[in-house]
């Protein structure tokens, strides 16, 4: 696995909290390329991180089955246009590329690799 990012790397990993569900997700940028983590419901606030920074979203990671709240995974992905990755663990049944142990999607001039994980399906690792 390719080290972390150098300082010449520009990547920005952005936080979103929703107090009432204890729940976060993610926007990691890199250049004008969006990925989003384990989105929350409404999705405007990660449209308008993607508007802030002038960069597009292109894909969507569900880390793993969310049974406590509902994501807009799917809402993302028909809006922008984003590929939707989830573990084949999950069997999922909608459109979505596998992202597990060893895969990686590129974002700007970084790469995010999935590392499967025990009890759970993959989880994001560092940025390389």
């Amino acid at each position: 696995m390719s080290p972390l990012p150098s300082s010449t790397t520009s990547v920005q990993i952005q936080q979103f909290y929703d107090k009432g569900l204890a729940h976060a997700s993610y926007a990691v940028r890199c250049g004008r390329q969006v990925v989003i983590i384990d989105p929350a419901r409404d999705p405007q606030p990660y449209y308008d991180f993607a508007d802030e920074h002038e960069a597009n979203i292109i894909g969507v990671i569900e880390t793993h089955p969310h049974a406590d709240f509902v994501s807009s995974h799917l809402e993302i992905a028909q809006e922008t246009g984003a590929t939707i990755y989830v573990s084949k663990l999950v069997k999922a049944g909608y459109p979505h590329q596998p992202f597990d142990e060893g895969d990686r999607i590129s974002l700007g001039t970084v790469e995010l690799h999935a590392i499967n994980t025990p009890a759970t399906p993959p989880i994001l690792s560092a940025l390389s």
